[in-house]
C-alpha cells in the first residue's frame, strides 16, 4: 500500500478473553453432562454488519438434571461472549442448526423499528408459525431478556428434548450495567450456586446470559447428554453511541440492508482505539470518506436495490492492513496518503472525472515513457466470485457460501476459447452486489489494458494513487489514452523526478452499464494495438526546461 500510517498491528490485539471454563458449584447434579468448553486466548471478535456466530463460552454452572420417566432433564446457567460492541441487533438465535426466527432484540436506544432483515418476523402471522414464541420482553438499561418455551424443539422427551428459559442480551455499549445474577458470583451472593467462579462484565463487549443463579431458573438444554451448540446472527452497522456516525450520517443511512457501509469500517479500522489502528481522525483526509460513504450508500447495485455494503467477521488476530487491502478489493477502492496534506485519502475507482480536464502527461512534463501493449491472452472471459450470502426465510437466518458468475461473450468469440477466474470476495452477503462486483471483475479483466510507466516533473506533486490522467505521446502511437494511477514515487532531493505507474482506465474502453442479476454478459470494445515504433526515433526533446 501507498501510504504510510498503516502499520502492521493486530487487530484485537490487547484484549483478549483467557478465563478458563469455570465449573464447581457445590452441588453439581448433571456431572454426566457435555457442557461447552471454552477456548482460552481467545480474541474477542470483531463485527461489521451482519454475521452468524459461535459464542465463547466462558462460564456454565448451576448444572443440575431431573429424572422423568426413563430420561433425564438438563439444566445449567452460561455466560457467551460474542464480539466487541455496540450490537444494534440480535437477529436470530440458534440451538443445533434449528432457528429462533422471533428474537427480535435490538438496542434500547432504537426502539424496536420495522428493519428489512426482520420484517417478515414482526408479521404475527409469521412469528405463530415460529418454534419459539415469546413470553416476555423486559428492557433494563443495555440488557433485553427473553424468556424461550420450546421443550419439543428435539422431539421431546422421548427424542432430543428441547429448550426453555431464560437468555439475556447485552448489547456492548461503554456504560453498560452488569448483569445481576453473573455479578453475583462475584459478589459472593448466590455464591452456593455460583462456587467461586470470577466473571467479568467487561464494557464494549457483547455477551449473554443464559438461565439464571437457582437451579429453577436454569435454562432447560434438553435430554442429550450434550450441549446443543449454540450460536446467534448479529447486526452491527452502527458501533458509535449517538444518532449520527463520524462521517455525518445517520444510523439508518449507514446501515445498508444486512450491511454496513464500506466507508465507515474503514474509518473505524483506522481510528478505534482498542481492535483497529487507533489514529486519530485528524490524520484522515475526512471529506474523502464522508464522500465515498455517500457513493456507496447511494450506488446502483440492480433496478430495485441501491447502496455498496459489506459484512465482515473478524474472529482471529489479523494485520489491519491485510483486511483493509481486502475492503478496497470488494468496492474497488484506493488509501493513498496525499504527498502535501499528509492526510490519508480515500478514492473509489469509479467514473467521477472529465477527460478534457484532468492532467496530461506529454513531452511537456515527462519523459521515458514505456508501456505494455494489450493482449487478448491475457483476459477471461468467466467469472465466479465466491461470497457469504446472508439466508433469511422461513427455515433460517444465517450465512452459508454463495456464488456469482458472468459470462462475457464477445470475449469468447474473440479469443475463440472459455478462461476463467475465481475470486473470493468475503465480506459480501447480498448476492445482487456478488453479481454486480462479478460484472465488474469480468469487463475488468476481459479488456485487454494497456499498462504505461513514466518519469515527470514536479507538474505531478499532487497526484496519487486512484487518480486518472491523459495521456497523448505520438511517437508510441498513444492518443488521449485515459490512465488509472496505480503507484507513485515522489523521488528524492538528490533526483526529483517522479516515477508514476497505471494502468488504462476501464472507465475509458467500456461505456458504463447498469446491472441486473438477469444480465451475462457486454459487448467489449476492441483496444487498438499501436504499430511498433523504432527506439531511435523516441527523444526527449526540451525536457530539462521544465525541470
Amino acid at each position: 500500500m501507498a501510504f504510510g500510517l498503516l502499520a502492521l498491528i493486530a487487530i484485537n490485539l490487547g484484549l483478549f478473553v483467557a478465563q478458563r471454563l469455570l465449573f464447581r458449584p457445590p452441588k453439581n447434579r448433571g456431572a454426566d453432562w457435555t457442557h461447552p468448553t471454552s477456548e482460552e486466548g481467545r480474541t474477542v471478535p470483531v463485527l461489521w454488519g451482519t454475521a452468524e456466530m459461535a459464542p465463547n463460552t466462558v462460564w456454565c454452572g448451576n448444572l443440575f438434571k431431573k429424572k422423568e420417566g426413563s430420561i433425564f432433564r438438563y439444566y445449567a446457567s452460561m455466560h457467551h461472549i460474542f464480539c466487541f460492541g455496540l450490537v444494534n441487533e440480535v437477529v436470530d438465535y440458534s440451538f443445533d442448526g434449528k432457528s429462533c426466527r422471533n428474537h427480535h432484540l435490538t438496542h434500547p436506544w432504537e426502539g424496536l423499528p420495522s428493519d428489512p432483515v426482520m420484517e417478515d418476523a414482526l408479521n404475527p402471522v409469521a412469528m405463530a408459525l415460529d418454534p419459539l414464541l415469546p413470553i416476555e420482553i423486559d428492557l433494563h438499561g443495555d440488557q433485553q431478556r427473553k424468556e424461550n418455551a420450546s421443550p419439543a424443539m428435539f422431539g421431546g422427551n422421548q427424542q432430543g428434548g428441547g429448550i426453555a428459559g431464560n437468555i439475556a442480551f447485552y448489547f456492548g455499549s461503554d456504560s453498560q450495567p452488569e448483569d445481576a445474577f453473573l455479578a453475583a458470583g462475584v459478589s459472593g451472593v448466590n455464591a452456593a450456586a455460583y462456587g467461586d467462579a470470577e466473571v467479568s462484565n467487561w464494557p464494549r463487549i457483547a455477551y449473554a446470559r443464559m438461565g439464571g443463579p437457582t437451579d429453577a431458573a436454569g435454562f432447560y438444554q434438553g435430554t442429550s447428554a450434550t450441549a446443543y451448540p449454540f450460536r446467534a446472527v448479529l447486526r452491527r452497522t452502527h458501533w458509535w453511541e449517538g444518532s449520527t456516525s463520524p462521517l455525518g450520517q445517520t444510523n439508518a443511512e449507514a446501515t445498508i440492508r444486512a450491511d454496513a457501509n464500506p466507508a465507515e469500517i474503514l474509518y473505524d479500522l483506522h481510528t478505534n482505539p482498542y481492535y483497529g489502528m487507533g489514529i486519530p481522525d485528524t490524520l484522515l483526509d475526512m471529506p474523502s470518506f464522508e464522500a465515498a460513504a455517500v457513493t456507496l450508500r447511494d450506488e446502483f447495485i440492480s433496478p430495485t436495490i441501491q447502496g455498496f455494503g459489506l459484512s465482515v467477521l473478524l474472529t482471529t488476530p489479523t494485520k489491519a492492513e491485510t483486511v483493509i487491502r481486502s475492503i478496497l478489493d470488494h468496492i474497488d477502492a484506493s488509501l493513498a496518503k496525499d504527498p502535501v496534506t499528509g492526510l490519508v485519502r480515500l478514492k473509489l475507482i469509479r467514473a467521477d472525472y472529465d477527460p478534457d480536464t484532468i492532467l496530461v502527461i506529454d513531452k511537456m512534463n515527462s519523459r521515458d515513457l514505456s508501456y505494455t501493449p494489450s493482449e487478448w491472452r491475457t483476459t477471461v472471459n468467466t467469472v465466479h466470485v465466491t461470497y457469504n450470502r446472508f439466508i433469511n426465510t422461513t427455515q433460517r437466518r444465517g450465512m452459508e457460501p454463495g456464488i456469482a458468475t458472468t459470462q462475457g461473450s464477445a470475449n469468447f468469440q474473440d479469443t475463440g476459447s472459455e478462461r476463467t477466474a475465481t475470486i473470493d470476495m468475503p465480506y459480501i452477503s447480498d448476492p445482487d452486489v456478488a453479481q454486480l462486483v462479478a460484472e465488474r471483475e469480468r469487463r475488468m479483466r476481459g479488456v485487454p489494458l494497456r499498462k504505461a510507466k513514466w518519469k515527470m516533473t514536479r507538474a505531478g506533486y499532487r497526484l496519487m494513487q486512484g487518480d486518472a490522467v491523459k495521456v497523448n505521446w505520438p511517437l508510441l502511437g498513444i492518443d488521449s489514452m485515459i490512465v488509472r494511477i496505480t503507484s507513485v514515487d515522489y523521488g528524492t532531493f538528490a533526483d526529483s523526478l517522479i516515477t508514476i505507474e497505471g494502468v488504462e482506465d476501464i472507465f475509458s474502453v467500456t461505456q458504463p452499464i447498469q446491472v441486473t442479476p438477469a444480465e451475462s454478459g457486454f459487448a467489449e470494445q476492441e483496444v487498438p494495438v499501436p504499430p511498433p515504433v523504432d527506439d531511435e526515433l523516441f527523444v526527449d526533446w526540451g525536457f530539462e526546461a521544465y525541470l
